[in-house]
């Protein structure tokens, strides 16, 4: 174990990097701890989900770094994973944009479904290759997980009836937020994501 020390004990700065060099994360602080900053650079955060509509069974995936992100082998699960939507191959979000899928695309009308596609809105299909119509999300509540192609959650919304959001992201807490309309909904804005998830309740044998 190394003696000696490493920190300094008026104030310093401490870098994370990732492993092809980049910075992804700063910290530095004063004389007693005081005087500290922390930051987290925005393309090492992951995809969340940023808003919900209950009644119109719309989910919006989020971007919030300025490089693109494939969702192929992404999949995003309901409370208790009763229901399971895998993205299809070739998804992906812009830099800093969203994507929005409809749970039951069944239920519009084909104008509105040939509409949908044209502004890229991805459709939960059935088994069978069609538009479900369905509902999936609970217009009391819900809480919906985002996971990676290994199955391990990176992001959590859970929705109340009145459109009140709790975003997560990779680990820490819970953030309360009211979730506004996105844009391709009816405008758009994002509450500040933040952490802490639960484990996959079907979880996927390691190799």
């Amino acid at each position: 174990p190394r003696r000696k020390g490493v920190l300094g004990h008026d104030a310093d700065m401490v870098l994370l990097s990732n492993p092809d060099g980049e910075l992804v994360a700063a910290s530095s602080y004063g004389r007693g701890g005081n005087g500290g900053t922390f930051r987290v650079r925005a393309d090492a955060l992951p995809p969340y989900l940023s808003y919900a509509d209950l009644e119109r069974e719309a989910v919006v995936i989020s971007n919030p770094t300025s490089r693109a992100v494939d969702l192929t082998g992404f999949s995003l699960n309901d409370a208790g994973a009763r229901n399971r939507y895998a993205f299809p191959d070739g998804a992906a979000i812009e830099p800093h944009a969203d994507v929005i899928l409809f749970c039951a695309p069944g239920k519009l009308s084909l104008e509105e479904q040939e509409r949908a596609k044209a502004n890229g809105i991805l459709f939960w299909m059935t088994a069978k290759g069609k538009p479900r119509t369905k509902e999936v999300l609970n217009n009391t509540g819900e809480v919906l997980t985002l996971r990676s192609p290994e199955g391990d959650a990176v992001a959590a919304l859970a929705v109340g009836r009145d459109q009140a959001a709790e975003i997560k992201i990779a680990e820490d807490g819970w953030m309360d937020g009211v979730a506004k309309d996105p844009e391709g909904l009816d405008g758009h804005e994002h509450p500040d994501p933040s952490l802490n998830l639960d484990p996959d309740p079907n979880p996927k044998p390691k190799p």
